[in-house]
């Protein structure tokens, strides 16, 4: 039996930090020990960690080092945290929701918060959906469900600003949770056909996910 371990980055997806375009994504972190533990897994997956700043380049950070932001800079940077659940997730997540936030950065604290999950400095982990933008999903994609497994239809509904989500987060909140109680929704179309006015739709969509989420929207 060998003693080697596994490299982690063998278990990247090659097209994980890449853009819709298939450019590479291009990451900049201060040197240290989290830039040499993260340049592997950000190159396996197609991105780019840039040994200097660059222009568009996505600027990380460590969550303990989060108090030697200025806060009026706190917005332009990410957490590391970003890349370890992309790749936990397969996917690529928004990058909004691990924006540092300002106002915690007047409280510094290197503990976790009290919800055991986001690092302190975060805006809170990600961000909870609404009934209204699970019904405007549904309403969307309702006549053509046999897109919603590429890409094109989330990306045009970013858009169009269908929530206020990225497209990746609205595939994989339709993928997770919207999926399973769609054919609910179309039962309760199905028995208001008689009523086709536009903001029944919406009305309809509610009442189908007020009945199966429970009326819990988190994602």
């Amino acid at each position: 039996m060998s003693s080697r371990r596994q490299d982690p980055a063998q278990s990247v997806s090659p097209v994980l930090f890449l853009t819709v375009e298939g450019e590479p994504m291009s990451f900049f972190l201060r040197p240290g020990p989290v830039k040499r533990k993260l340049q592997p897994l950000i190159t396996a997956g197609g991105g780019m960690l840039c040994k200097v700043q660059q222009p568009g380049a996505i600027l990380l950070i460590d969550p303990e080092e989060k108090t030697s932001v200025p806060e009026s800079a706190a917005h332009r940077y990410v957490s590391t945290q970003y890349i370890h659940d992309c790749i936990e997730k397969e996917e690529q997540l928004n990058l909004e929701d691990y924006r540092l936030n300002p106002e915690v950065i007047k409280r510094p604290s290197p503990r976790l918060n009290s919800s055991g999950g986001s690092p302190s400095g975060l805006s809170g982990g990600r961000v909870a959906y609404t009934s209204d933008e699970d019904a405007a999903i549904l309403n969307f994609i309702s006549k053509r469900k046999a897109d919603t497994g590429g890409n094109r239809l989330w990306q045009e509904m970013e858009k169009q600003r269908v929530t206020s989500h990225s497209w990746q987060s609205m595939k994989s909140r339709y993928k997770d949770r919207l999926a399973k109680i769609q054919p609910a929704v179309i039962a309760v179309e199905t028995r208001e056909d008689s009523e086709k006015l536009p903001e029944k739709t919406t009305e309809n969509c509610h009442l189908a996910l007020e009945l199966h989420l429970g009326g819990c929207y988190a994602d």
